[in-house]
């Protein structure tokens, strides 16, 4: 086999007729994935270009990634301001129909996700951000609002199969949804 299978993602695209991309310029909290996957370039701070072949399985399609860098997202907190949190060696796959953020690589970085508050914490239990639940998914960042005013080229374009939504195979966890109290900015591998 050609190239690096850089992760496997328990997921699958369907089609519907009536969605639209409702998760297009979110960030879905991930369980199941070793890896960071972003679908906009002007998300992208610091990039460099993927070795040649680098991909991520995705169901039976391998997505092709074609640069890695910094990803900056602007997190809620329970009294409604936001703050920075960054991810470090985020994959670019303008395929993807929606953001992963990785749990296992949040993990091993000291955060975790709290689910009875529905927060994500670092490992003195102090709180990070909410984790807001949008549909069945659990999201750290919702960019939509941000893309609708200030639509840059990807966002231009048209969804792939015009209307998609994310469903997962496996390893979905559906904690309850509470509140999270104000940190520091924080920065995450």
């Amino acid at each position: 086999m050609k190239g690096t299978v850089l992760n496997v993602f328990h997921m699958a695209f369907q089609t519907s007729s009536d969605t639209g991309c409702p998760l297009k310029h979110c960030s879905l909290l991930d369980t199941g994935s070793s890896l960071h996957v972003f679908n906009n370039l002007s998300r992208f701070e610091s990039f460099r270009k993927a070795p040649r072949g680098d991909y991520v399985l995705a169901g039976s399609a391998k997505v092709p990634i074609l640069g890695y860098g910094k990803v900056t997202m602007r997190v809620d907190l329970d009294n409604g301001k936001k703050r920075i949190f960054r991810l470090h060696d985020v994959a670019y796959c303008p395929e993807f129909v929606t953001n992963i953020v990785s749990y296992d690589l949040l993990e091993e970085r000291g955060f975790r996700w709290d689910t009875k508050t529905g927060q994500l914490v670092r490992s003195d239990d102090s709180p990070v951000c909410q984790i807001r639940k949008k549909g069945r998914y659990r999201i750290l960042e919702d960019h939509t609002e941000v893309e609708a005013a200030f639509p840059g080229p990807e966002v231009q374009k048209v969804c792939p199969n015009a209307k998609a939504e994310v469903s997962w195979l496996r390893n979905s966890l559906a904690p309850p949804n509470g509140p999270c109290g104000a940190a520091s900015a924080s920065t995450a591998w």
